[in-house]
């Protein structure tokens, strides 16, 4: 929150925590993805766009970025049925609303991130056979 991205990536490494995260109860996923989302936007207001993306590939992609975030349910999970005890579970895990992370803003520091890599990429890679491609999502929008 406070731009020290490089301090931030570091400790972040150090821990090696992306490792293990998966293994972790719920609660400590949802720290971590929250942490790696506050990094990328870290990065993407010191202008590393490069870093930013590779940063928040993960977490944007996902198509339960609200569940991961503790910030509800998304529109893929809300297809799935599940337990009254899993879904009180899964409320008690919420964060309260002024803590939430705004999902435009990331969605669109993404998206632009994804711009200014694809399109320099886009034009370098027009005639090859093997196109060189950064992110999907960003090309298929842009086709």
């Amino acid at each position: 929150m406070h731009n020290r991205f490089n301090q931030a990536k570091d400790l972040l490494m150090k821990a090696r925590i992306s490792q293990i995260v998966a293994k972790q109860p719920i609660a400590i996923q949802v720290q971590f993805n929250r942490a790696v989302v506050q990094i990328g936007m870290a990065a993407f207001r010191l202008g590393n766009f490069e870093e930013c993306n590779a940063i928040l590939v993960d977490v944007c992609q996902s198509p339960k970025l609200k569940e991961s975030l503790a910030q509800g349910v998304s529109n893929y999970s809300r297809q799935q049925e599940k337990t009254l005890e899993e879904e009180v579970e899964e409320k008690k895990r919420y964060i309260p609303h002024h803590l939430h992370a705004n999902l435009e803003l990331l969605d669109c520091v993404y998206m632009t991130t994804s711009m200014l890599l694809e399109v320099p990429n886009l034009s370098l890679n027009r005639y090859t056979i093997h196109k060189n491609v950064i992110n999907r999502n960003f090309r298929k929008l842009i086709e």
